[in-house]
Parts: C-alpha cells; structure tokens; sequence
C-alpha cells in the first residue's frame, strides 16, 4: 500500500468517526438543566479505543472546530463558539481528556481504568462548568448534571472497549 494511500485511509476513518460523534451526538433525552442525557461519553471512548490518541485527538478537535464553527453537530444540532461556553461547555472540552486517555492504552485492564477515569474527569469539568455559568453551588451542580448521568457513563466504558475491540479485529 502506498504513503498516499494510507493517509488518504486515515483521513477518511478520521472523517467517518467525526461523523458518527455528529450523529450520535444527536441521540437525546432534553434535561431541566439545558445538558441533556447523550450518549457522547460512550462515543468518543469507542472511537478513542479504536483510533489511538493521536487520531482520536484529531478526530475530538474536528468536532469541537466544526461545532465552534457553527456546522450543528453538538447535542440538540447545536453550534457556534457560544455553545463551547455555555452549560454543556465544560463537557464538550473534557472530550479531549477522554481522547487522551482511552486512546493511550491498547491493554484491556488500563484501557478500561483509564476510559472510567476520563469519564469522571469528564464529570467533573461539567459539573464545575456548569456551578460558574448556572451560579449554583456544587450539590445543586451534581444533581443537575452529574449524578443522572455518571452510572450510564461509567457502565459504558467496558461496552466501548468491548465493542471497538471487536472492531479492530475486523480491520474496519
């Protein structure tokens, strides 16, 4: 296979994957605190899981720049810069951890470890995003947008390694 080929490869499974965040971005349960139920977490650790961290991080700052551009690939088609700094904005960053992270590890034990660390990191950022731009205190933040939502996305890790790991040994 030729280097033009292959990168022509890589670029279109980059493209493909910031395509399939876009979509399943859009699969929500609209939420009182405007951050809806989303199945965000679990994408980006599956395409992590299967592209590694160098091409998941490209794959995660192309969906935020597209977003941050106003192309409506957020949850709820949501775009533009504002929706980087508005109530979902802390969880939209914090997609760069879970890139990193899942992506680093090709071991099951630690590749899973790591997807759940970022999956509560990616809380974290949320809810801390969330306490300054909704002016409400840390509980009032958590039961907003953190405690409906972690059990899902801590339970979904193992499925995304489970189910990139499948993926990768069909070479897709």
């Amino acid at each position: 296979m030729s280097s033009q080929h292959s990168k022509i490869q890589k670029i279109t499974k980059i493209a493909l994957m910031v395509a399939l965040i876009a979509v399943v971005s859009q699969i929500v349960i609209p939420m009182p605190s405007y951050v809806p139920l989303t199945l965000q977490v679990f994408i980006i650790a599956l395409v992590s899981y299967i592209l590694g961290v160098r091409d998941a991080l490209i794959t995660v700052l192309t969906y935020i720049a597209l977003g941050a551009i106003g192309v409506p690939v957020f949850a709820s088609f949501r775009g533009g810069i504002y929706a980087l700094f508005d109530y979902t904005g802390g969880f939209i960053w914090s997609f760069i951890i879970i890139a990193i992270l899942c992506g680093i590890s090709s071991k099951k034990s630690l590749a899973i470890v790591l997807g759940i660390i970022s999956a509560l990191i990616s809380h974290l950022m949320g809810t801390l995003w969330y306490m300054v731009i909704a002016r409400v205190g840390l509980g009032a933040a958590l039961v907003a947008v953190s405690l409906p939502y972690i059990l899902k996305d801590v339970l979904l890790i193992p499925l995304a390694y489970a189910l990139a790991s499948k993926i990768k040994k069909h070479k897709i």
